[in-house]
């Protein structure tokens, strides 16, 4: 069994642990603050973010950016 499979089974019977919480927080929480970094910084500089994509691909095309070797490939969802 991984150790992620693990985790997950033992958040999902015990809940997270408040003290755990309190004093790192949720990974969940880590990610959504990543995501609110990576907006605030997109509306600061846009151009200079978008220059950092070298492949912009639809979702059904998922492979593509996947094995993109260049610097960053990005999913795009809808109309641009």
């Amino acid at each position: 069994m991984s150790l992620t499979l693990l985790a997950l089974l033992i958040e999902a019977a015990f809940g997270y642990p408040p003290a755990l919480l309190a004093r790192i927080g949720h990974p969940v929480i880590w990610i959504g603050a990543a995501i609110d970094a990576l907006d605030r910084a997109h509306a600061r500089w846009p151009a200079e973010l978008e220059a950092c994509v070298g492949l912009r691909v639809p979702l059904e095309r998922f492979e593509e950016a996947f094995a993109f070797g260049g610097v960053k490939a990005t999913l795009q969802l809808g109309e641009p």
